[in-house]
């Protein structure tokens, strides 16, 4: 954990501008990439750092984000798979302080893990309690979206592959207690929990109604966002049964829970801004 704090504390230091040297010894292995944005600092570039074990050193700007910080307005943005993921870090990125690339195991940072390890850096380096940021999407469509996704010609012919499978047997097999590996696409109501298995998330926006998630972030950046179309999955005419669809509501539950939270909190916000 000591070398947790020390490259996080590091972190930290940076976003303050109390330091402009990253190069320098670890004694752990590399738990997070960070893109640290300069800010304030002249010329307001970009810079990106690994830190590994024994060094830190720069990494490529292509890599996608894991997960989003804007320091100046308290926010975190948690990047849920298949949820406009990609067009909503690449318009949002370079307005971030920070941005989470690495490691590579670690393909999304949902909110437990962020809660544990990130939180509490933040609570103590910067005396400020960071709000968190989440899209949902509705499940059998957020389903869809891995389906298409899992069919594209690059991986046909992998274990994760569904070309030769229909997507009522993919959600089947979603529902199995050990789904088969074209159908482990994890959970969207676990990525939005805490250990104790409640809902963590500050702020949920449907996938469904994206602009008001742009409003949101530019009325809290202050400055009109628009967010690229990028990595859209292949068109496909999917359609469930009726049965299956009242299987996945019931045996899922807690799936529909995070969406119509979500749906509930943009209804809200419409409310109370008249």
């Amino acid at each position: 954990m000591g070398g947790n704090r020390t490259f996080v504390l590091l972190l930290f230091f940076r976003l303050c501008g109390r330091t402009q040297n990253i190069s320098r010894k670890f004694n752990a292995k590399p738990d997070f990439t960070f893109c640290i944005n300069r800010g304030l600092l002249p010329a307001g570039r970009l810079a990106f750092f690994t830190l590994r074990r024994d060094t830190g050193r720069q990494i490529g700007r292509n890599r996608l984000p894991r997960m989003l910080v804007f320091w100046n307005q308290g926010l975190v943005l948690l990047a849920m798979p298949k949820t406009a993921t990609t067009a909503l870090l690449g318009g949002l990125r370079k307005y971030a302080t920070a941005i989470v690339t690495q490691p590579p195991e670690i393909k999304h940072v949902p909110y437990y893990r962020y809660r544990r390890f990130l939180h509490p850096f933040y609570q103590r380096a910067g005396g400020k309690e960071m709000e968190t940021v989440a899209v949902v999407r509705e499940p059998s469509d957020w389903l869809g979206s891995w389906y298409r996704y899992r069919h594209r010609e690059a991986i046909a012919g992998e274990r994760n592959s569904t070309r030769d499978i229909s997507f009522d047997d993919f959600v089947a097999q979603y529902l199995e207690e050990k789904p088969k590996p074209f159908a482990r696409v994890g959970s969207q109501s676990k990525f939005l929990r805490d250990n104790d298995g409640v809902i963590g998330v500050t702020y949920l926006f449907p996938y469904e109604d994206l602009d008001d998630l742009v409003e949101f972030f530019s009325d809290r950046i202050g400055e009109v966002i628009t967010l690229p179309v990028k990595n859209v999955s292949p068109k496909m005419n999917l359609s469930l049964d009726p049965a299956l669809k009242k299987r996945l509501m019931a045996e899922r539950a807690e799936e529909y829970e995070v969406w119509d939270a979500a749906r509930q909190q943009t209804l809200a916000r419409r409310e109370a801004t008249g």
